[in-house]
């Protein structure tokens, strides 16, 4: 992480140590700082060093690498305070963080999710160092570089041992900063793409042409999902009219079936009445023809017997037209049978009866 303003006294004693470790065992140091440094960005710190040097690279000059020195800087203070990949981070400040952006990530994309992953990042800095979030941030985009050394107070001439002794902690002094200066400034290894295998300079693990191809890929699939909603979106409400369409058709169909039945309920009542009205109509004509109307009856003619037939003949004709016309002879005929038979044994009845009294 790099070096700030209150801190600067106990991080100036720590170079000291540093110094003179370094000078004291140089190639430790360099295989130690090469185990903590060595290898290319991960993809989500490639992410976010190109997010936070995006405003360098659009301002710098084509010739000059200060691009470069940005992308350099910002991986070794990301590592430096979370650890490669952003190992350091607790369970629970990575929860923390997923909650945060997966959201933004689902509806924003990508670059909206990088940005509040650095966001997030820069808040936790400012948390774990009691600074503000914009001290924080300005700090991990601009690195500060190693502070020079002050010059060493000078001993009085009339002690050269302790003369000898500050130019000497002077001399290691600076050349421990040098060498740490040198560590921190290594330019990061190039890498093998790994799609094409073609070489990639300044980090990251995709050249440009293949990174121009990943963000097209991922361009298509959103377009593709876009369309299969759409799709998705139009079978429904198709479904949706075909279903409708089947409701409005089975309410018509009822009411057609309604309107037939009620069509055949009147059919068969008018049936009715008119066959009620022929039964009556021929009833009628029975007792006109049998006699049985009052200013026609005749009950010789009905028991067929001649007008001066005595009571014996009388009570013969009787008896034969009772069993002539017996009701139980035609109960398993017609309604109309039956009728006719009822009509004659009524009017053979009346016809005894008056003839008797």
């Amino acid at each position: 992480m790099p070096l700030r303003g209150r801190h600067s006294h106990r991080a100036a004693s720590d170079c000291c140590v540093a110094a003179l470790l370094v000078i004291l065992s140089l190639p430790a140091a360099l295989a130690a700082a090469d185990a903590n440094t060595e290898g290319p960005p991960t993809a989500v710190e490639q992410a976010l060093i190109e997010h936070r040097c995006g405003a360098t690279r659009a301002t710098s000059a084509p010739d000059t690498d200060a691009y470069d020195k940005c992308l350099n800087g910002q991986l070794e203070s990301i590592r430096s305070d979370f650890g490669r990949d952003l190992s350091r981070l607790s369970p629970a400040e990575r929860r923390a963080t997923d909650a945060v952006c997966n959201r933004i990530r689902n509806a924003e994309g990508r670059d909206a999710y990088v940005a509040c992953l650095s966001g997030q990042l820069i808040a936790l800095r400012a948390r774990r160092n009691h600074e503000t979030p914009a001290v924080a941030e300005q700090a991990a985009v601009v690195p500060i570089a190693v502070p020079a050394p002050e010059n060493p107070p000078m001993a009085p001439r009339s002690s050269p041992l302790l003369m000898w002794i500050g130019a000497s902690a002077a001399a290691v002094f600076v050349g421990g900063a040098g060498a740490m200066v040198a560590l921190k400034r290594r330019p990061l290894a190039a890498t093998a793409c790994r799609v094409c295998g073609v070489r990639v300079s300044g980090g990251g693990d995709l050249c440009p042409p293949c990174r121009h191809d990943a963000a097209e890929s991922l361009r298509r699939a959103s377009l593709e999902r876009v369309e299969a909603a759409r799709a998705q979106e139009d079978l429904e409400r198709r479904q949706r009219e075909q279903e409708e369409e089947l409701s409005r058709r089975k309410v018509r169909e009822d009411e057609e079936m309604r309107l037939l039945i009620e069509a055949r309920a009147r059919e068969e009542e008018q049936a009715r009445r008119e066959a009620e009205a022929r039964r009556q109509e021929e009833a009628v004509r029975e007792r006109e023809h049998y006699g049985l109307e009052e200013d026609v009856f005749d009950p010789h003619a009905i028991l067929g017997l001649p007008s001066d037939a005595d009571r014996g003949a009388i009570e013969s004709a009787y008896t034969a037209a009772r069993s002539k016309y017996d009701a139980d002879q035609v109960a398993h005929l017609s309604e109309e049978v039956q009728q006719h038979f009822r009509l004659k044994a009524a009017a053979v009845e009346r016809a005894y009866q008056l003839l008797t009294a």
